[in-house]
């Protein structure tokens, strides 16, 4: 079993009274995109970065989403670009966190049964699943979408139409917990204890 720790999403703001920064390293070849809610302007770069500004609410400061497929590109760069974003005084609005493990069926369904059984520790009081009916998609939620946290266990091979075996476990911070778990995460805390932090399975 190969286990890999990584970060997958990035999303923060830097407000009115900040200069936007990014790493020298981020290509600035940038082109117009569709906004965002809450904003009217968008612009994204060669490798996906997104940046979102308001023309006439200039309050809002200046979003940026960097998505897994722009995490990707950063070669081990991950906790650099964000320990610049944050340096430069950027408000972390979401952060995903996740352990991937190859080359090993996981059988995610054990995760529900566990669940059912009371087998876990964690805050959360839902835990939705998603399944694909004609597919190999199968989604564990611990926790709702729209909860200020949460984690899901899932089949990623199947979500990126891979033939291997991949499954995917993340956790995903938003508001001002995003903004204490990207600290934690610069501060050296391990990402799987992170993890088991807000949900743990017992034996």
């Amino acid at each position: 079993m190969n286990l890999t720790h990584l970060c997958d999403w990035i999303q923060g703001t830097f407000p009115t009274y900040t200069e936007p920064s990014f790493p020298e390293w981020i290509p600035t070849d940038y082109e117009e995109t569709h906004p965002i809610s809450g904003y009217d302007t968008g612009k994204k770069n060669g490798i996906g970065l997104c940046v979102y500004t308001h023309s006439k609410r200039p309050t809002q400061g200046t979003h940026f989403i960097a998505s897994g497929s722009v995490l990707s590109r950063f070669e081990g760069k991950r906790v650099d670009f964000l320990r610049h974003v944050v340096a430069a005084g950027a408000i972390i609005k979401r952060i995903d966190l996740c352990i991937d493990v190859f080359s090993e069926p996981v059988d995610i369904k054990q995760a529900t049964i566990a669940i059912e059984k009371k087998l876990v520790k964690t805050h959360a009081q839902q835990f939705p699943v998603w399944k694909d009916a004609r597919g190999k998609g199968y989604t564990q939620y611990i926790g709702k979408k729209t909860s200020d946290t949460y984690a899901r266990i899932y089949d990623k091979a199947a979500e990126m139409s891979f033939d291997v075996d991949w499954c995917r476990i993340e956790c995903v911070w938003k508001g001002k917990r995003a903004k204490h778990a990207a600290q934690a995460w610069l501060d050296g805390s391990n990402i799987a204890g992170m993890i088991r932090g807000f949900v743990d399975f017992t034996d």
